[in-house]
Formats: C-alpha cells, sequence, structure tokens
C-alpha cells in the first residue's frame, strides 16, 4: 500500500487513540492528534513486514508512544480515574485528613497523607519514603478506601 493510503485509512485511529488520552481535558485534543499522526506517519516509514507484526499493532504502538511523549514533555501525563479521584481527596481541606487515629492510619500512611497535601507527586513520595512506585500506588488505594469509607 502506498504512504498516502495508509495515512487515509488509518487516520480514525489516530482520532480513536487522542481520545482515550484527552477524556478529562477537551481542549488539547488538536495538538494530541496531531502528535498521533506525527506517530502514525513514523510507524508508516518505520514498518517492516518482514518482522510478522501486523501494521495496525505497530501503528497503534507509534502513535500511543508519540502522544505519550508528548503529554509527558507538556507536563500534562495523562491521569487514571483512580488518580483523579486520589488527587482530589488529597485536595481536601488540612482539617479532613489531619488526625491519623480518626482513620486509623499507620505512620507511614500519614506520611504518605501530609506529602500528598504538600502536592509531592508518586516519584517523589517514593524517593522520599524509600518505597517502589507499585508500592504507593496500592497504598493511595488503600487510603482512599480508608479515607472514604
Amino acid at each position: 500500500m502506498s504512504d498516502k493510503i495508509l495515512f487515509e485509512n488509518y487516520s480514525s485511529l489516530v482520532h480513536s487513540i487522542s481520545q482515550k488520552y484527552c477524556y478529562n481535558n477537551k481542549n488539547n485534543i488538536d495538538e494530541v492528534t496531531q502528535e498521533g499522526f506525527v506517530g502514525l506517519i513514523k510507524a508508516i516509514n518505520k514498518f517492516d513486514n518482514n518482522k510478522g507484526t501486523k501494521f495496525i499493532t505497530y501503528a497503534y504502538i507509534c502513535i500511543s508512544n508519540e502522544i505519550r511523549k508528548y503529554l509527558k514533555v507538556e507536563n500534562r501525563q495523562p491521569k487514571t480515574l483512580n488518580d483523579i479521584m486520589l488527587d482530589s481527596l488529597f485536595a481536601s481541606p488540612q482539617s479532613e485528613i489531619n488526625e491519623k487515629e480518626e482513620y486509623s492510619l499507620t505512620e507511614e500512611e500519614n506520611n504518605i497523607v501530609q506529602l500528598k497535601k504538600s502536592n509531592f507527586n508518586n516519584k517523589e513520595i517514593c524517593k522520599a519514603l524509600s518505597i517502589s512506585q507499585n508500592d504507593i500506588k496500592k497504598k493511595l488505594v488503600k487510603l482512599k478506601q480508608k479515607i472514604c469509607s
């Protein structure tokens, strides 16, 4: 297939993937879609049919990676719904989540709450408490359950 035909046939894939990354912020959909097309062009130029991969699979990965790279550079990393809920929870006034006895929080959980309220991101909390990112995600979900129940 020619490059033009591939580009036209897979433009709907770019729009579909772009919408997944802009579900919580429709303002930058055009920019994200534009980056998606950059990923599609890279996929068209670099695809090797001899490697046994379908073009759509390769294109999906290239488009997604290009969008993620753009969002990371723009400091607008996509967040999951769970991340958004956690952020809003820890953005609560100081008085709502300050007594660890009220929620039976451990010392580590209390430290996590305080760091989150100080606008630390997950990577910064991991460094400060010397724990892995997977552990911090699990602990944040547990905290949300404790505090919201």
